[in-house]
């Protein structure tokens, strides 16, 4: 019916809009922001890495943590990353 096209049709558009502000604040924070795969994949990469890290956005989307993690920090991450991709924890900061 009209009606639900059109509700539909606004629940998409509020859908975009959202999309939009969480992308514009993701892009414009001075903290790293990641989202990632339970695999660890990263699929999301914030801007703010240029300066934390060096590396550009696009370096590290498809790549994991444990990528590019020293050996001697490698078991603690391995450990928080689990916690993370199992539920038992919903963030980590270090």
């Amino acid at each position: 019916t009209y009606t639900d096209v059109t509700a539909h049709r606004r629940a998409e558009a509020a859908l975009r809009q959202s999309e939009a502000r969480h992308r514009l604040l993701a892009d414009h924070a001075t903290d790293m922001i990641v989202q990632a795969d339970l695999d660890t994949t990263r699929r999301y990469v914030s801007p703010a890495c240029r300066e934390l890290l060096g590396f550009e956005p696009e370096e590290l989307v498809g790549t994991r943590p444990l990528d590019g993690t020293h050996p001697e920090d490698a078991t603690g991450l391995a450990r928080i990353l689990a916690e993370l991709t199992a539920g038992r924890i919903d963030t980590a900061t270090s």
